[in-house]
């Protein structure tokens, strides 16, 4: 039975780490359900783990964590290039004399373009 709930908690950290690799989110809300469920389970049964099994499920733990935390970052790395791309598109930034950062906003056209 032990060996059975190991090897499930084993199979899920390995798909999660498969999914950050492999940037599925979709799997990983899945499987981030699952692993809830089956630690809910555990607790329930009171199931104990001789000290070697906890060290290893913490070790992939953790490295998973890494790989969340880094894939967190790369994806805000993501959103503020966008972020200052679209701002590189509509804004002009100029520095004055006294080296004070200007936003040189271009003015939008009233006039109406036909085709």
């Amino acid at each position: 039975m032990i060996e059975t709930r190991i090897s499930d908690i084993e199979a899920l950290l390995e798909l999660e780490e498969a999914s950050l690799r492999n940037q599925d989110f979709s799997a990983l809300a899945v499987i981030l359900k699952q692993k809830a469920e089956l630690f809910k389970e555990l607790d329930a049964e009171n199931v104990s783990f001789d000290s070697k099994e906890i060290r290893n499920i913490l070790m992939r733990i953790e490295h998973n964590q890494r790989l969340h935390k880094a894939t967190l970052g790369g994806l805000r790395s993501v959103i503020d290039r966008l972020e200052a791309i679209k701002r590189a598109a509509s804004h002009l930034d100029t520095y004055t004399a006294s080296g004070a950062r200007k936003d040189l906003v271009q003015p939008k056209s009233k006039m109406e373009k036909r085709a």
